[in-house]
């Protein structure tokens, strides 16, 4: 799985490559996390999300979800975790909004992400600014490869 689908791009954050979706119900992405890198603050546009740390180890950030973004000053941390190896954790809008990053700073980072339904490939998700809790909607439709593939 990592050698067929682990692309690398050093000059994003992290590459977001799709091992596989069924529309509509599911899609499957490994993420390849630069060392020291890490997401934007997001949500996950009503879907339901399971990470596993399939190389190095990854720290979730959890955040309150602003009730006037943008408003409120700098948003409000609830939780902090690393997850190493092998190990599991689940995401949804429920429990607010989250950032994962790669705390090393020499290697690399992987995980596989399983997404249901696939709402952000559709209709993208949103991004919190951490200084003030500005929100901005991003597209997630583009993959860095699918199936294995690069420039699909």
């Amino acid at each position: 799985l990592r050698s067929k689908f682990a692309h690398i791009d050093h000059s994003k954050q992290y590459t977001r490559n799709l091992v596989y979706s069924v529309p509509g119900v599911f899609n499957l992405l490994l993420l390849v996390w630069n060392p020291g890198k890490e997401s934007p603050v997001h949500d996950h546009a009503d879907a339901h999300c399971l990470m596993k740390i399939l190389k190095g180890s990854l720290v979730e950030s959890r955040f309150a979800i602003p009730s006037q973004p943008g408003e409120q000053g700098p948003l409000v941390q609830t939780a902090r975790k690393e997850f190493g190896l092998n190990q599991v954790t689940y995401m949804a809008d429920v429990l607010g909004l989250h950032a994962i990053s790669n705390p090393h700073p020499t290697e690399h980072a992987m995980s596989l992400h399983l997404y249901t339904p696939p709402n952000a490939a559709l209709r993208g998700c949103h991004v919190y600014d951490m200084r003030n809790g500005a929100v901005r909607h991003v597209r997630q439709d583009t993959y860095d490869s699918v199936g294995g593939r690069v420039g699909m």
